[in-house]
């Protein structure tokens, strides 16, 4: 039941991006604590911090173009995580990323991050 309700957020979340009033990061995570009480985000990611992940996860294969300068990872019970990509204040995409590549895209970020590049 849990997991209908979540898609069903999830749905509801995309259609929502689309619209006029965009779903914001805060607006994303009270809409989870509604339908998943105690779900937090394993990360919420702004700044030179979103922008050193956005280049790593942009390079992982599969590449990607995804633009985002705001990003909340949440724990799936699968071995991953939700992905939820946000710019300008708006959801913008939303992937799972399996946690083998996680790791990786964490290593290629703090690569930039130490100015090594991708």
């Amino acid at each position: 039941m849990r997991a209908l309700l979540l898609a069903a957020l999830i749905t509801a979340l995309s259609w929502a991006a689309h619209a006029e009033d965009c779903t914001t990061p805060a607006g994303y995570e009270a809409a989870m604590a509604v339908v998943a009480p105690g779900a937090a985000p394993l990360e919420h990611l702004t700044g030179g911090l979103a922008a050193d992940f956005m280049e790593a996860y942009n390079a992982h294969p599969p590449p990607s173009d995804i633009a985002s300068d705001e990003v909340l990872l949440y724990p799936l019970r699968i071995n991953g995580v939700a992905a939820i990509f946000f710019a300008g204040g708006c959801l913008v995409e939303r992937n799972t990323v399996w946690r083998p590549a996680l790791v990786e895209i964490r290593e290629r970020a703090q690569a930039i991050f130490d100015g090594g590049g991708v």
